[in-house]
């Protein structure tokens, strides 16, 4: 630290640096310190040395960014929330009502509690939209009425012609349908 022209104690180099416009020079950060030769570890003979970990670890980081930064690998993500949620609520509801009810109504109430469950993750994790949350979820839930309407007609298709059982043939209509919601949701419900 210098004194300045007046006598007072003047701000130390790099804050003088940065009032005058200038860039300070960069403060190396504590994680780059490397320890004294005597202390470290991978120095010794014999010793494991810890570079292979790090670049284990490095390229472990690098791929979960990558991955996370892909739009279709995050919806696949939820797109697995989502089914898993549909799934055990039409089950839920159709194993309990299935001697009172068609087996069309779980499929109607399962949609429901579905994109209820679903949409914040659609709008946050997936498209990070920042849209009005009403008329998002109203643009979703049309794209969810089509996979309603997807099952509505599936469903009777694959139980009463090919003689499929309720459970598989949901089971088989929850694998096909997300293809064709994620081209719907990125073009329409959640467009920037």
């Amino acid at each position: 630290m210098t004194e300045t022209m007046d006598g007072g104690p003047a701000l130390p180099d790099a804050l003088n640096l940065a009032a005058r416009g200038n860039t300070p020079p960069a403060v190396p950060d504590a994680r780059d310190a490397r320890l004294p030769e005597a202390l470290d570890l991978g120095s010794r003979p014999g010793a494991p040395s810890a570079e292979p970990a790090a670049s284990h670890r490095s390229w472990l980081v690098r791929t979960a960014i990558v991955l996370y930064n892909d739009r279709r690998i995050r919806y696949l993500g939820v797109g697995g929330v989502s089914a898993v949620t549909y799934y055990v609520s039409f089950a839920a509801v159709y194993l309990l009502t299935r001697d009172h009810w068609h087996y069309l109504v779980p499929t109607i109430i399962a949609n429901f509690i579905c994109a209820v469950c679903t949409y914040p993750l659609q709008r946050h994790f997936v498209f990070q939209s920042k849209g009005p949350i009403i008329s998002g979820f109203l643009k979703f839930y049309v794209v969810c009425l089509w996979a309603l309407a997807f099952t509505m007609l599936g469903l009777p298709l694959l139980v009463e012609v090919f003689h499929i059982p309720v459970l598989i043939s949901q089971a088989i209509l929850i694998v096909v349908a997300p293809l064709i919601n994620y081209q719907l949701s990125k073009l329409w419900a959640f467009r920037r």
